[in-house]
């Protein structure tokens, strides 16, 4: 089977940080910026990697230079967010044409820990081998914190009835938040449509669909978008 394009939507404003540059190259550590954390966590699977696939804006080109360093280990590529779509749904739908068989979509400013025994793109790969769609999910039941993540439904088998971006009300119907999903070509526009529903507060029953679904947890998620988020990941570091 064919090995994962890595998907890493990088068009958004970036407002909760208010940088005045892309905070994907925000320098966290020792010269080490946001998004080197998903790439160093890529080259630990470079096995499964066919290709990643960056999605900006001109604003954000000067992501394009700093990613240099990691030309030698990826084939990377880059495309413009097409304006006819909206928020980060539509910047992966933006890439559509560089679609690969399995395709993964990891956000460029959170860190995944993965379950030990269980790496993520392993899992994506073996997965996307039987199922058209699916998601890497942590446990969660707190509505303070599902109404700004990606809430889902996880059955106690482990299937993945429902979803919904940032959910304002209803949190009972969501146990968990996807932190990272893969998807077959042939299902990406649609499965990305119905995301931009959910984007718009409409929640969506996957049992609607006629796809197989998958899904496996992970052990951590961090989303360092915020400085909230970036501090605390210092204490630890300094602990």
């Amino acid at each position: 089977m064919s090995k994962l394009n890595i998907i890493l939507p990088c068009a958004g404003a970036g407002t909760r940080l208010g940088l005045p540059y892309p905070k994907e190259v925000f320098i966290l550590e020792q010269d080490k910026a946001l998004i080197d954390y998903t790439f160093s966590a890529l080259l630990t699977e470079k096995d499964f990697v066919k290709s990643v696939t960056i999605v900006l804006t001109p604003e954000k080109v000067s992501i394009v230079s700093y990613l240099k360093k990691w030309s030698d280990y990826f084939y990377i590529r880059f495309c413009y967010f097409n304006p006819k779509y909206t928020e980060w749904a539509g910047s992966i739908r933006s890439s559509a044409e560089d679609f690969s068989d399995k395709n993964v979509v990891l956000l460029p400013d959170s860190i995944i820990t993965p379950e030990k025994g269980c790496p993520i793109l392993g899992k994506f790969d073996e997965l996307l081998n039987e199922n058209d769609i699916v998601f890497a999910y942590k446990f969660e039941k707190d509505p303070d914190k599902l109404k700004n993540l990606g809430a889902v439904e996880i059955s106690a088998a482990g299937a993945v009835k429902r979803f919904c971006d940032k959910p304002q009300s209803k949190h009972e119907l969501y146990n968990a938040f996807w932190c990272s999903f893969g998807f077959r070509k042939e299902i990406g526009d649609s499965l990305l449509q119905m995301m931009q529903n959910s984007i718009a507060k409409k929640s969506v029953d996957l049992a609607d669909i006629s796809k197989k679904i998958g899904s496996f947890p992970v052990e951590s998620y961090r989303d360092l978008g915020t400085w909230e988020s970036i501090e605390g990941f210092h204490r630890i570091r300094n602990e």
